[in-house]
């Protein structure tokens, strides 16, 4: 005949619990079980969305700051553009000055002198954006000039950068 093997009881389950018993403390530990997870799930979700928003303020910095320095950057570009655009009207006059004033080399150096002093003045009185829609427009009208001037252009850095 077969043996009455008697199993050990469950940890935390006493023996002389019925065993609807042994069943109500296995429901209450698996409850326990539930809400600790659910615990743990809750601070690991909070977690989360701390790091992600630390997360989303990092980066508002990072492009405040790549705004600012555009900003800066832009400011000196324009202040450059002005100083390079007075550099240019002034040496307009100083050719003018120093240039012959009679006769035909008088007629070029008074030609060159307006010339670079209409320069000066666009470069000052005008954006890049406007220079940039200006060079476009010139593009558009003159297409196959405008493909000879990039060649020559290309041509000449090459040459330069190889020497």
């Amino acid at each position: 005949m077969a043996e009455n093997k008697r199993t050990a009881p469950l940890p935390g389950a006493t023996t002389d619990q019925p065993k609807g018993g042994m069943i109500d403390t296995a429901k209450d530990k698996a409850r326990d079980a539930m809400s600790a997870a659910g615990d743990i799930a809750g601070k690991a979700k909070d977690k989360a969305q701390e790091w992600a928003s630390s997360a989303a303020d990092m980066a508002g910095k990072a492009k405040d700051k790549a705004q600012e320095w555009a900003s800066s950057a832009a400011d000196k570009v324009s202040g450059a553009r002005e100083t390079v655009g007075g550099s240019i009207a002034g040496a307009a006059g100083s050719i003018r000055d120093h240039g012959p004033q009679e006769g035909t080399l008088g007629n070029a150096t008074a030609k060159v002198a307006d010339s670079l002093e209409a320069a000066g003045n666009y470069i000052q009185d005008h954006d890049f954006k406007d220079m940039g829609q200006d060079v476009a427009g010139l593009i558009r009208r003159y297409p196959l000039q405008s493909m000879l001037v990039g060649f020559g252009l290309g041509f000449m850095l090459a040459r330069m950068t190889r020497s």
